[in-house]
């Protein structure tokens, strides 16, 4: 089931990320996320299948907090393909896109670490080691249209495009 759960992680995202222009997720897509979640929930955290939706549900308002964070790193990083193509202003331009990401990194992480701080008050401590890495790096939205490296988290920023 583990292996399962670890392929599906690492597969479906891939399969998303490699289309051309990135679609907005229907709720179908949403809704297919949030199943692989909850499973991967079920196997890391040995709950039953209730447990494991409960703790997702609570997850998804987290979720919708992140959303509009990830949509202005998304955009920002846009910014910076076309600077990295010329298309962009001067370098002042850039250094505010970066300083930008870097402070939705930061909001970011405060939410992932906000929610695993929450949402784990009544877990046991091998629960919590194994809730930490599912709350750190959760499965967003991807970034449809754009491959991740190889070994990239599932939430990295999409990667420059080469000029």
């Amino acid at each position: 089931m583990k292996t399962l759960c670890l392929m599906l992680t690492l597969i479906v995202p891939g399969a998303a990320l490699a289309q051309a222009e990135p679609p907005p997720l229907d709720a179908k897509a949403e809704k297919h996320l949030r199943t692989l979640r909850t499973l991967m929930l079920v196997d890391a955290l040995d709950l039953d299948l209730g447990q494991a939706q409960t703790l997702d549900n609570n997850m998804a308002t987290y979720d919708a907090r992140k959303k509009p964070l990830l949509e202005r790193m998304h955009s920002a990083h846009e910014q910076l393909q076309k600077a990295a193509r010329g298309e962009l202003g001067p370098a002042s331009q850039v250094d505010a896109l970066v300083n930008e990401l870097s402070d939705l990194e930061s909001q970011l992480h405060k939410l992932d670490h906000e929610m695993y701080l929450d949402l784990s008050k009544n877990m046991t401590a091998q629960q919590k080691a194994r809730f930490a890495p599912l709350a750190m790096h959760p499965m967003p939205p991807p970034h449809a249209g754009q491959q991740l490296p190889q070994g990239a988290p599932a939430n990295a920023p999409p990667p420059l495009e080469a000029p």
